[in-house]
């Protein structure tokens, strides 16, 4: 799920609820890049990992904020937090950022592991002042070195509070084969998409209200 030029925020707090795949080359995120890519392009403009975690790796939580100064590209390591729920490929939690002009703030449920804040150096250390959308995959194989098939990251619900409008992303499995998207602007609708999953098999409703 990608959510570029339909939800963008600068600022906020984002929850999305969900239960994650396990077993050696999984690699579920949710995370967030910039819209628009006002200081250049990655990691210039910055990327903040609301989560990933790495099937080798069971239950490990981890959040995360690039930039130029600190990327694993051509900068320092970026500072990171982590937090450990063994359950996480059996139960539901809430994976959560609160994000201002002066930190990001990284949650499991409401315990906060990590924070990165704004030291004031400018982009270099703080491109977090543009927008950003959201994306919520998840990747198999390298650079875990295993294959696998029949993952799945199943999605409760994902909600946004910005500053100026509140965002309700509400997510759920079905039996429908169409992946149908509502996109509505003061409740009124403005379009319907229609899209299929690999095996045609489950679908999602998404209600994005601005």
């Amino acid at each position: 799920m990608v959510t570029k030029n339909k939800g963008d925020w600068t600022y906020g707090k984002i929850v999305v609820r969900a239960k994650m795949p396990s077993g050696r080359g999984t690699w579920p995120a949710i995370w967030m890049l910039p819209t628009n890519n006002f200081y250049g392009g990655w990691p210039y403009s910055g990327e903040i990992d609301i989560m990933e975690a790495v099937g080798y790796d069971h239950g490990v939580i981890h959040g995360t904020a690039h930039c130029e100064e600190y990327n694993w590209f051509n900068g320092q390591p970026p500072p990171g937090g982590q937090i450990t729920f063994n359950d996480f490929d059996t139960e539901f939690h809430n994976y959560i950022i609160e994000w201002d002009e002066n930190s990001i703030k990284w949650f499991v449920d409401d315990i906060q592991y990590h924070v990165y804040s704004n030291t004031n150096q400018g982009s270099s250390t703080w491109p977090f002042d543009q927008d950003f959308h959201l994306i919520l995959n998840i990747a198999i194989g390298k650079p875990f070195q295993n294959k696998g098939h029949g993952f799945k990251m199943v999605y409760n619900y994902l909600k946004s509070l910005p500053r100026k409008r509140i965002v309700l992303l509400e997510v759920k499995k079905n039996n429908y084969k169409a992946l149908k998207i509502y996109y509505k602007l003061n409740f009124q609708k403005l379009n319907t998409r229609k899209a299929y999953y690999n095996d045609g098999t489950d679908a999602v409703n998404m209600i994005l209200v601005k």
